[in-house]
């Protein structure tokens, strides 16, 4: 802010005006009597200054806060008092928005600085959370989709990490104390939930899945950012992306009864039905290989043709 603003009154509070003032803030019994004491313990001297009082203002001749200016450090720690004492009514958030309008302007002032004074918790002692059986399902699913993610993108990778570090957040946020004592949280949606704080606040922690490209939706392949399970053959799978698609690194290699691979074995379907009964594949598993290779192939043909489609386009 331009230091070349007037105001009419800008000076720094004195020790016994500021100690006051929070003194107050620590007594008030509600969120009203907290802003009262601001109000009062602020404005009561700066208006002094211009031979005035809270008492020539009312209904028809209201009181311009911008006009003040008190120093940032009394600002701040103004401010920090009566967010300590909110958390007794679950209310910070209501005083943080009030005081954003209430108080008056601040201004630095390497010169004025505030002594340390001892910290109280207002909390109160405990927090009850009730959670129903539904939501409870989705927690333990949240929890469940952020391991599947390390398991097939990598500890490090910022698929995972996005998700364990948003959901961390969101349900630190749900077990503190700044929207009250009594929390209800209930079930929105897959891996989502629903919170209904003792104070009236009602917010919700939504799963948003990551978008897939176009083209990787028109071929059905997953976007590397979006979680996709595990091969359910391979198990543990790593990744390498190949034109920006998740594809597993390594081949499952089987062998049979030729002491080849599987897939090398030319006669594999003949040994495996006839003439090796021993063989580890059954004839329903080579049908399901054989269509799973065919809608691999597919989707990349189809891949390819969108991708074609683009660049000539």
């Amino acid at each position: 802010m331009s230091e070349s603003r007037t105001y009419r009154v800008r000076r720094a509070l004195s020790h016994s005006e500021l100690t006051a003032t929070l003194d107050a803030v620590q007594t008030a019994g509600s969120t009203k009597k907290i802003l009262a004491a601001v109000v009062q313990g602020v404005f009561g001297p700066l208006l002094k200054t211009v031979r005035e009082s809270l008492a020539d203002y009312g209904p028809h001749r209201t009181l311009d806060p911008g006009a003040f200016a008190i120093p940032a450090t009394q600002w701040a720690a103004i401010a920090d008092a009566c967010h300590a004492r909110a958390d007794a009514f679950g209310t910070r958030t209501d005083i943080a928005l009030a005081l954003a309008d209430l108080m008056p302007v601040s201004y630095d002032d390497l010169a004025v600085t505030v002594a340390l004074r001892p910290t109280t918790d207002h909390r109160p002692p405990e927090h009850v959370l009730t959670v129903s059986r539904e939501a409870t399902d989705q927690i333990a699913a949240a929890s469940k989709h952020c391991e599947q993610l390390g398991t097939y993108f990598g500890a490090g990778s910022p698929q995972y990490l996005n998700a364990v570090r948003t959901w961390q957040r969101g349900i630190c946020t749900v077990f503190s104390m700044i929207f009250g004592a009594a929390t209800r949280i209930s079930r929105h949606g897959p891996m989502s939930l629903l919170i209904n704080s003792s104070s009236g606040y009602v917010y919700a922690l939504v799963f948003r899945p990551a978008p897939a490209p176009l083209l990787a939706r028109m071929a059905g392949i997953a976007s590397p950012t979006r979680w996709t399970p595990p091969s359910p053959v391979s198990g543990d799978c790593t990744l390498k992306t190949v034109s920006g698609t998740p594809r597993p690194a390594n081949r499952v290699v089987e062998p049979c009864g030729h002491g080849k691979s599987w897939r090398r074995c030319r006669r594999s379907s003949e040994c495996a039905l006839r003439k090796w009964p021993n063989h580890m594949y059954s004839r329903s598993r080579i049908r399901l290989r054989v269509v799973g290779r065919l809608r691999a192939r597919r989707r990349v043909m189809v891949l390819r043709a969108a991708q074609w489609i683009t660049a000539s386009g």
